[in-house]
């Protein structure tokens, strides 16, 4: 069954009753000029007059067209609840490494530097989940929520695109501590699929969380991770003032593989596209979902009424009541 809702539904709310306590008014207290003549006494008391009730009528007429002009600014809409789509929702928390080697360049024949391409990649992965709750988490010497898992897509990608080597500090990777931070996030999801994907291009540091506590944590809370890894697990000269720092395959393998997800690793930006086309892939969870779309309002018919209302009042005082 269809449901009328109105979308200012507070304008409606004060409007509404401050047009029927003055319609109140009008009728109870209200008291027009009158003029009293000798002969209309004479003629009231043989029964010859009678009040006319044309001013009922368009006080009615009044009332009805205030009335409709309050429903128009409240914005009536009829919707129909019983719709509804299939749709893939996931809770997802992007989990980036920042720190000081990631702004470095990617490759030797690639000048962007890496956290520029997992910012592009991120922001091209998030405007393809529509329908889920992504979240963002940044790491380097100490992990970070920057962004509580949000739908607001627009927000999301702006703060992805915002992300700047130095907003934390930059001297280590504590990758299992951005592990349990994005957990603690996912922690209230009342998703049933909930994921991570985790990228970094080193060796954890020193003053990093166990990792072994980090995948306990993700087991018990039914998350999923997927690493990417960015470079290669050989140390690698990449320009003649750089080294790329080699990764720890084996640690990100485990993390993926205890986990239930999966564990790439990204040699290009080339790579790392069709890894998170990959995990998009993978990642589809369907689910119904009402359709808010499906609303059709009523201002046209509600605006004829108007018309018509003040039409009614035009010709009666003109072709039937004009001469009283």
């Amino acid at each position: 069954m269809d449901v009328l809702k109105f979308y200012y539904q507070p304008v409606l709310s004060i409007l509404l009753p401050a047009l029927v306590c003055l319609a109140l008014v009008r009728i109870y207290f209200y008291r027009g000029v009158r003029y009293r003549y000798p002969l209309s006494n004479a003629l009231a008391a043989q029964g010859a007059l009678s009040s006319h009730k044309r001013s009922v009528v368009f006080f009615a007429l009044r009332f009805l067209l205030l009335t409709i002009f309050i429903l128009l600014i409240a914005k009536p809409q009829l919707i129909d609840p019983r719709s509804k789509i299939t749709v893939e929702g996931i809770d997802i928390v992007l989990v980036i490494d920042v720190s000081g080697s990631m702004s470095h360049p990617h490759h030797a024949h690639d000048n962007r530097s890496k956290i520029v391409t997992a910012q592009q990649e991120a922001i091209r992965f998030v405007d393809k989940r529509v329908n889920d709750a992504i979240g963002l988490v940044l790491f380097g010497n100490v992990a970070l929520s920057r962004c509580p898992i949000t739908a607001d897509k627009l927000l999301l990608k702006s703060i992805i695109g915002d992300i700047e080597i130095g907003s934390i500090d930059p001297q280590g990777t504590v990758l299992s501590s951005g592990i349990i931070t994005a957990a603690n996030r996912l922690k209230y999801s009342k998703s049933t699929s909930k994921i991570m994907v985790v990228l970094t291009d080193g060796q954890p540091s020193q003053n990093d969380a166990d990792h072994v506590v980090a995948i306990a944590i993700a087991k018990e809370l039914g998350i999923k991770i997927y690493t990417v890894g960015i470079g290669d697990d050989q140390q690698q000269q990449v320009f003649w003032y750089y080294t790329a720092p080699p990764l720890n395959t084996a640690l990100l393998e485990s993390i993926a593989h205890e986990t239930g997800g999966t564990f790439f690793q990204a040699k290009n930006a080339d790579d790392m596209r069709s890894i998170y086309d990959t995990i998009d892939a993978l990642e589809k969870n369907k689910i119904e979902a009402p359709v808010f779309g499906r609303k059709q309002d009523w201002f046209l018919p509600l605006l004829w009424s108007a018309l018509a209302l003040i039409m009614s009042e035009v010709l009666l005082s003109t072709f039937v009541w004009f001469g009283l």
